[in-house]
């Protein structure tokens, strides 16, 4: 496991240095026992004793990671998106604002000119991402002030979008998708770094891990700010250096967010308080796994060398240089039965900006805890229009009468449907009467449609699920097989 070769090299430095336990532990400010459960592997990896005891050894933390002690780092090649997000605003007059090709004033001349007919605007903003190749520039150019980026990283920065994350919605994501889809397929060796706003983070994640966690690709590393690096006491040089840093670590295929020395799962991850300075829980800053996936590094499980990892393994992404192959070789992710079959990784999609967007809009969400009318809420789900929908149901997955005839109607019909919880961890069951996936031991038992099972699905990455369903052309059964490998990749991710 990665833990217990990271702790391996630890010893091998701390040695080098000539350093007893207790010297390493002042140094980097943890306890004798922390440095001793390190070095054997007992301790989780995690980003924050990485980066205290990399200091204390004054090495980079690639180095921790590299087979020789003596071997140099090899900087990964890496492409980062620009998204928007504080991270890289400019305080003026009018408060925090972004620049660059596509920015607030460009976005708003855009929306005007399509008449704000958001159909045309995901198909002009896909043109105008596949535009902004003509201005790529260099990696150390652009991100200067992220700590050990020439150690660490060398490529391209790509400003497609430099305005606030906040005006994200289908349009967007539809774009986004497809130019990240074509960076891949045009190179699925592409390791792609995006840095973006915090305030869509859960949905822009979810669509990107939902899509892209059983590609043949490189995993997608995704981070950003509270602050603007120019701005005193910015966390944006810390998290693009742990961002850079992901980018050498054997992460599955899928997407990744990495903020406040921290790596979360795509799918797994709440905003719990916006607030620039906000409080914590359990520790962690602004953002929460309800899967607890914040909690290590080692988030692939137990791992093989490759020479031993059979026929599989050949499908398992690596990486461009003969080091950092020796970094991905050291931790090999074994899936087993609850894993996506890695001989069954697929290619990227080429699907189009305007197909995805089309689509997203086939999906409705019904949110009983809004309480709205039941007679809104039963038109919906009668809508012809809607292809798909999500229930955001009661704890478990419960339902009120009404709500139920009309779901299994729906599903009769063989629109997709699918039950989640409204709470943080969601749980939907079987267990009592009035849960809608009931239905499916009773009233459609004996027949072909289905009430799909979305336990421990949010809202974002049920209609990021529901979206690809609808794409992909899946019956009730394939939705629930994809759904049920979703939730299997998030679990592994523990």
């Amino acid at each position: 496991m990665i833990a217990l070769y990271f702790g391996q090299m630890v010893a091998r430095w701390r040695h080098r240095r000539r350093w007893s336990v207790l010297d390493l532990a002042r140094r980097a400010g943890l306890t004798r026992g922390q440095v001793t459960a390190i070095e054997s592997g007992s301790l989780p990896l995690r980003l924050p004793e990485v980066n205290q005891v990399s200091t204390a050894l004054q090495v980079s933390p690639l180095q921790l990671l590299s087979p020789e002690p003596d071997t140099p780092p090899v900087p990964s090649l890496v492409t980062v998106l620009k998204l928007g997000g504080s991270w890289d605003m400019v305080s003026s007059a009018q408060g925090l604002l972004g620049q660059g090709p596509l920015d607030e004033a460009g976005l708003l001349a855009l929306e005007q000119s399509v008449g704000n007919d958001e159909t045309q605007l995901a198909l002009t903003l896909a043109r105008k991402f596949a535009e902004t190749a003509a201005l790529t520039t260099n990696l150390s150019t652009h991100l200067s002030w992220v700590p050990d980026l020439a150690e660490l990283a060398k490529g391209m920065f790509v400003p497609l979008f430099s305005g606030d994350s906040s005006h994200f919605r289908p349009s967007f994501y539809a774009a986004i998708l497809e130019h990240v889809f074509r960076l891949l397929r045009d190179d699925p060796k592409r390791q792609l770094v995006i840095g973006t706003g915090t305030d869509t983070i859960d949905a822009l994640l979810s669509f990107l891990d939902c899509f892209s966690f059983d590609l043949n690709a490189q995993p997608i590393i995704v981070t950003g700010a509270n602050y603007s690096f120019r701005e005193p006491h910015s966390d944006a040089p810390q998290n693009f250096r742990d961002a850079v840093l992901a980018t050498h670590l054997p992460l599955p295929p899928g997407a990744f967010f990495i903020f406040g020395s921290t790596i979360f799962r795509g799918g797994d991850v709440t905003k719990l308080d916006p607030r620039e300075r906000p409080q914590t829980v359990e520790g962690i800053d602004t953002f929460f796994a309800p899967f607890r996936s914040h909690l290590t590094l080692d988030v692939f499980g137990q791992s093989i060398p490759r020479q031993q990892a059979g026929p599989e393994a050949a499908t398992q992404p690596t990486l461009q240089s003969d080091a950092q192959t020796a970094v991905r070789a050291a931790a090999v992710p074994v899936w087993g039965r609850r894993g996506p079959d890695l001989s069954k990784l697929h290619s990227p999609p080429d699907w189009t900006a305007g197909q995805l967007f089309e689509t997203m809009k086939q999906i409705v969400t019904i949110d009983l805890i809004s309480n709205n009318p039941l007679e809104e809420e039963l038109r919906r789900l009668g809508d012809s229009r809607y292809q798909a929908m999500i229930i955001r149901s009661h704890a478990l997955g419960n339902v009120s009468n009404p709500i139920r005839q009309a779901a299994m109607e729906a599903a009769k019909q063989g629109k997709l449907v699918v039950a989640i919880s409204r709470c943080l961890v969601g749980e939907v069951s079987d267990r009592y009467y009035v849960s809608l996936v009931n239905l499916n031991h009773r009233e459609l038992r004996s027949t072909q449609w289905r009430i799909l099972n979305g336990d421990k699905l949010n809202s974002a990455s049920a209609k990021a699920l529901l979206t690809r369903a609808v794409l992909e052309g899946r019956d009730q059964q394939e939705t629930q097989a994809l759904i049920d490998a979703y939730v299997e990749h998030l679990e592994i991710a523990n």
